[in-house]
């Protein structure tokens, strides 16, 4: 699962909007969580902690997610050079 796609899953499990996930991020506006769940923008590496404990995501399995997703771009990267 996508970084982004895990992000906006947990949001809307939980009953938040766009707005309320950002503020308690610490944002004013709604802007960089729809950015970020669109894929558009990374998720800031200060905001990993607090965005996992508001969405209830382990640390560890956010890590993983990105791991996978790495791994993912790499090998289609080597797949284009064959």
């Amino acid at each position: 699962m996508k970084i982004a796609s895990l992000i906006k899953q947990q949001r809307l499990a939980k009953g938040m909007s766009q707005l309320q996930l950002s503020k308690a991020l610490g944002y004013s506006s709604s802007m960089t969580v729809s950015l970020i769940e669109s894929g558009k923008m990374k998720v800031p590496m200060k905001a990993v902690p607090k965005l996992c404990k508001v969405l209830g995501i382990s640390e560890r399995k956010f890590m993983q997610e990105i791991i996978d997703s790495f791994q993912d771009k790499v090998s289609k990267q080597i797949d284009k050079g064959r």
